[in-house]
């Protein structure tokens, strides 16, 4: 089922962009990286640290893949039944860097955009009242617990930096940018990531390029060694920067070479078990548990939680639930109260906590398939600002959800948004010179039919 399912992904790679990123996404995290975990270690390790034994959990999860796999194959198929072109003969050809199929976005866009990204990193780090050598030295999130950080412009900071995803995807598309105003961009978020170990500002520049790739490829994605090598460098970066996490570095001066040898291997499966690349499943295997032995469940959590977005808590009077993220972490009591909202429950797990097993074999397909249907004909077919916004930031959004946070979809609508406030004050701004610019002109015309 799986070489089926990483056939029909190649298949959707042309007509179909956002199926193709979410399943390819899917692939690797819900089945490649269980597989791997489990050929190499066993069983999977709980969040907080205990094995999972209970083989029923492991069956709920499999019929849940089994049943969305399946789903998603079906749709492929009618596909590719009713669009031959889709197909791996016709999709994966050498269509060249064809910047003749260069998205309309102006230049203009690739600076404001990047102007925000500046913005948004400075007022982070003025946000936390601390220095940078004080933000460098503190632990993940000091800032919140020594109380003097200013939250909401914090939660502002982090917007105007997701617009790091639009920076990107403009960086690629327009083209003339500036690689000076792109180097200063792209060195403040790498200071950014840097000082407060958020990763995901990766994942949002990887974003924004492999949306770029794929307009500037005619609306399709080819396979070309320039973007493999890209992948594998973001790939690259993220493991390394985890890896540097897990090493106790403090006690490398007083161990020996065989010692540091045998440390660093032992690091390497450690973080398969433990580690990014199996959390999305591990949570989701948490998540199933936690149903299952305590009758767990959030009724139509997500849903309401969707519905809800744009309201406060108080206006919705208790129908809009606190985020299932913070209400996971506090039942198995891994998150602390800073914390609390970076351990989500995994794609998988939160469609358990808000519908049930049972419920989840057939909600799941359909709350995720048909809406991709419809987001794959916007992408491959619209046109104009919106388009742009939605699809540069695509790719992290669909992360954050596996990994059981409806987060992205804030990122999400801020990013089109903005996008369209940037272009609306960009178009004021060049009426007003279009129109001096005419007025000038009509004022040298009357001059010079003086007599």
């Amino acid at each position: 089922m799986s070489a089926a399912l990483l056939y029909q992904i190649g298949n959707l790679a042309r007509t179909s962009p956002c199926s193709f990123v979410f399943g390819s996404l899917f692939l690797v995290l819900f089945i490649f990286a269980p597989l791997l975990l489990h050929l190499t270690a066993g069983y999977a390790v709980s969040i907080k640290g205990m094995l999972i034994t209970d083989e029923s959990i492991y069956l709920i999860y499999g019929s849940i893949v089994t049943v969305f796999v399946s789903a998603y194959l079906m749709l492929a198929l009618v596909k590719l039944k009713t669009d031959p072109e889709s197909g791996p003969a016709r999709s994966f050809v050498n269509a060249g860097d064809s910047r003749t199929q260069n998205s309309a976005l102006p230049n203009g866009v690739f600076y404001l955009s990047g102007l925000v990204v500046l913005i948004g990193v400075v007022s982070f780090i003025q946000s936390t009242s601390m220095s940078l050598g004080e933000i460098f030295l503190a632990s993940r999130f000091e800032w919140l617990r020594e109380g003097n950080a200013d939250i909401t412009a914090l939660t502002v900071s982090q917007y105007l930096i997701g617009l790091s995803a639009l920076f990107a995807y403009a960086n690629i598309t327009c083209r003339s940018p500036n690689r000076v105003f792109s180097i200063a961009v792209y060195v403040s978020l790498g200071l950014m990531i840097f000082l407060t170990g958020e990763r995901k500002w990766i994942l949002f520049v990887g974003s924004g390029w492999l949306a770029g790739y794929f307009d500037l490829r005619g609306r399709a994605f080819y396979p070309s060694t320039k973007a493999l090598v890209i992948a594998i460098v973001l790939v690259f970066l993220a493991f390394a920067w985890q890896f540097g996490r897990a090493v106790n570095w403090n006690e490398l001066d007083s161990q020996s070479i065989n010692e540091v040898t045998r440390d660093f291997r032992a690091t390497v499966p450690r973080l398969l078990q433990e580690g990014d690349a199996s959390y999305f499943y591990r949570a989701s295997l948490d998540a199933i548990r936690l149903h299952e032995e305590k009758d767990l469940m959030y009724p139509l959590g997500l849903v309401r939680r969707l519905v809800f977005m744009p309201f406060p808590n108080e206006w919705t009077f208790g129908m809009k639930p606190e985020g299932i993220p913070f209400l996971f972490a506090d039942e198995l009591e891994a998150g602390s109260n800073i914390r609390r909202g970076n351990m989500p429950p995994g794609l998988i797990g939160l469609f358990v906590l808000s519908f049930g097993s049972l419920a989840t074999l057939v909600i799941f397909p359909l709350l995720v398939l048909l809406p991709l249907k419809v987001l794959d004909r916007f992408v491959s077919e619209g046109r104009g600002v919106a388009r742009i916004g939605f699809w540069s930031v695509f790719t992290v959004t669909s992360v954050l959800l596996m990994r059981g946070s409806t987060g992205g979809i804030y990122f999400l609508i801020s990013s089109v948004v903005l996008l369209v406030f940037i272009s609306m004050g960009r178009d004021f701004v060049t009426y007003l010179f279009n129109r001096a610019g005419r007025a000038i002109q009509s004022e040298q015309a009357q001059a010079a039919g003086r007599p």
